[in-house]
């Protein structure tokens, strides 16, 4: 469930995206944003985890991190979706 998140987001981002520019920025971004959450928790405030707990909390940070740009994702895909009807 943790990779589901961000790999909805980055299918749904380049049709959404005004130009190919915006898309690798705005994806780099999500990125960039979902390493930093995924270290915070399985580094920051889990330390005393590591293994397979370790990248476990990594993944949940990672995908949390998409929450946000994901939900908005599937929200401007129903509105497109609903003024093509």
């Amino acid at each position: 469930m943790a990779l589901l998140l961000p790999i909805y987001a980055h299918w749904r981002l380049p049709p959404l995206a005004e130009n190919r520019w915006s898309r690798w920025l705005t994806g780099g971004f999500l990125v960039l944003l979902g390493v930093g959450v995924g270290w915070a928790t399985a580094f920051r405030y889990f330390p005393m985890v590591d293994g397979a707990e370790r990248w476990a909390l990594f993944l949940i940070g990672f995908g949390v991190a998409h929450f946000p740009a994901a939900a908005v994702l599937f929200l401007k895909h129903r509105e497109h979706r609903e003024r093509r009807r």
